[in-house]
Order: structure tokens, then C-alpha cells, then sequence
């Protein structure tokens, strides 16, 4: 089904099971996402980049709901005057036939 996330035009796709007694549904879909819109700066250091992210939501009849969320953080920036927290983005080859 379509839909849309923070602003973005999504794909949700949906599975369930035991619909008619003690229901379990999962909820899937991808979004890009720009960090400096969801995640203000702090204290630690400041988010830059876009990227895709892939979002999970269960939900089951006397079940709490959960949420996971996933990403690569490849196109993701993270400063912080703390070292061991920072983080660059991955840079991408110019040449499409080398390996990482």
C-alpha cells in the first residue's frame, strides 16, 4: 500500500497472520531520510546526510508494538569534538569495477 513517512512518499508493505484470533502484523518500508531534519544537534556532535532508511513496525494482539529501524549509514556524517564518536562518510569509487 502507499503512503507517506515524515513527508516522504512511501511503499508500506504489510504481512499478517492469525488475523481472526490473536492477530501479528508487520508493517515494512524504505525511506530517505535527512538527518539534520530528525536528529537536532547535541551536545555530542551533529548528523549530516542522507540516507535510505528501512523501517519495521510489529504490532500483535496483546503484544507492545515494536520498531526497528536499519541503515548502512554510508551517506551519513556524524562530527563531534569527541574522536572515538565521529564519523565520515563513505566515500564512493569513481570507478564502478573496484571492490570495497
Amino acid at each position: 500500500m502507499d503512503g507517506q513517512i515524515l513527508g516522504e512518499d512511501a511503499s508500506i508493505f504489510v504481512k499478517g497472520k492469525n488475523l481472526l484470533s490473536s492477530y501479528e502484523l508487520d508493517f515494512s518500508t524504505q525511506i530517505p531520510l535527512q538527518t539534520e531534519d530528525i536528529f537536532p544537534q547535541s551536545f555530542l556532535g551533529k548528523l549530516s546526510g542522507k540516507d535510505i532508511f528501512y523501517l519495521e513496525l510489529a504490532v500483535g494482539e496483546n503484544l507492545l508494538p515494536r520498531l526497528n529501524i536499519f541503515s548502512d549509514l554510508k551517506n551519513i556524517q556524524f562530527d563531534s569534538n569527541f574522536s572515538f564518536l565521529s564519523k565520515k562518510k563513505i566515500e564512493h569509487s569513481a570507478n564502478p569495477d573496484s571492490t570495497f
